[in-house]
């Protein structure tokens, strides 16, 4: 949820569409910018916010842990209150829901635009499909690029309470241009002040990869999460999570201090010692950042010269696992070659320079836009600290 500002108080919700990122397109961008631009505040100085009260007394945002959802309180200029609730379906994979509530609090009737989007600035490497609306919802389909016979669909259906409300425009759809993948819907309010309104928005997702008629299954996802409402879908995702919590999850805080293990793998900088230059031995072990949608590891990127810190993703993983369990015989076993198959790699993968230094002549970070450059900050300290633990471990 976006709050945005113009001469009217202004709220987007916004569903990114699923980022397919299939093909090996590494032109310009598929898609341009969509018009539902992030405004947090107008053009010029920020006039000091006002009191809002209940603010002082709770945090912006809330995790709750008995309903696993995600509370938000968002104060807007214009003395408005904007309170949201996600949830994603534990119970139901194909949906996720937005509860967003509304309350002016100026002391006079207000006037806002709620606009409901699906932002297609996330569905990168992909093209449209199809976009439009019918009685009750927005639906935009996309393909990864090189593969028109593959869909995913978003279908979005709104729905708001107006029991507070003076009068309500009737819906408008917004397309910021017909060869983007953003498509939205906007309603015109008048409330009443001190008293909210609620407004819900249900997503239904699919793709053919799974579901061979994607468009009715993610309609159908949305429009049954719509007549079935907010509460139930709460009530389902909150019982299946306090199931899985209950059957398999163990806490090992301390009970005394609530905190978590320390992490007794990491050691000191001067731990690491490379006095030499090494080369891939036998004993090393290279992962593909991507594999491609058909098992081809340089389908979308290359092995080598490309994402190395997904050997140290791995090898980070399992480490974690030792502390976080204490399991030394499973790690001994069957995580510990992995580790230190890793640490060949890395060994492999620095060179060292005439001035002593150790280094990645070509790599690519984790950003996905930090191509083929020397050292990337994130690539560096992952080498370091997996090189760390394994010397310490090895101690």
């Amino acid at each position: 949820m976006a709050a945005c500002m113009s001469w009217l108080p202004h709220l987007a919700v916004v569903t990114p569409l699923p980022a397919v990122a299939f093909g090996a397109d590494y032109g310009e961008e598929v898609n341009p910018a969509s018009q539902f631009k992030t405004k947090t505040i107008p053009d010029g100085i920020m006039p000091p916010l006002p009191d809002f009260g209940v603010l002082a007394e709770n945090p912006l945002s809330r995790w709750d842990d008995q309903n696993l959802t995600l509370t938000t309180n968002v104060p807007i200029l214009g003395n408005f209150l904007a309170r949201m609730h996600l949830s994603n379906g534990a119970a139901r994979i194909n949906v996720a829901a937005i509860q967003l509530s509304v309350t002016p609090l100026n002391g006079t009737a207000e006037s806002i635009t709620i606009t409901d989007s699906l932002d297609g600035r996330s569905a990168v490497k992909s093209f449209l499909g199809q976009k439009g609306n019918d009685a009750s919802s927005i639906y935009v389909s996309n393909h990864p690029n090189g593969l028109q016979n593959v869909s995913a669909w978003t279908v979005s259906t709104a729905k708001f309470s107006s029991s507070n409300t003076k009068s309500i425009s009737p819906r408008s759809i917004v397309y910021p241009s017909d060869d983007t993948l953003t498509i939205g819907k906007e309603w015109e309010f008048e409330l009443k002040s001190g008293q909210p309104i609620t407004f819900h928005k249900f997503v239904g997702i699919a793709s053919t990869d799974k579901f061979s008629n994607a468009q009715l299954i993610a309609s159908q996802a949305s429009r049954n999460a719509t007549n079935d409402g907010w509460d139930v879908l709460l009530a389902e995702h909150t019982a299946i999570w306090n199931q899985r919590m209950e059957r398999k999850v163990v806490d090992y805080r301390n009970p005394a201090t609530g905190n978590l293990p320390i992490n007794d793998t990491l050691a000191e900088v001067d731990q690491i010692n490379a006095a030499e230059k090494y080369k891939f031995d036998n004993d090393s072990v290279l992962y593909s950042w991507t594999s491609g949608r058909y098992g081809n590891a340089t389908e979308t990127g290359p092995t080598l010269d490309y994402e190395y810190h997904i050997n140290t993703d791995v090898a980070k993983m399992m480490l974690d696992y030792r502390g976080i369990t204490n399991n030394e015989e499973y790690f001994k076993e069957e995580l510990w070659p992995v580790v230190e198959s890793v640490g060949h790699t890395i060994e492999g993968v620095l060179q060292k320079d005439d001035q002593g230094k150790w280094n990645i002549w070509d790599m690519t970070d984790p950003d996905g836009w930090t191509n083929h450059v020397k050292n990337g900050a994130l690539t560096q300290a992952s080498f370091f600290q997996i090189m760390n633990s394994i010397i310490s471990i090895k101690k």
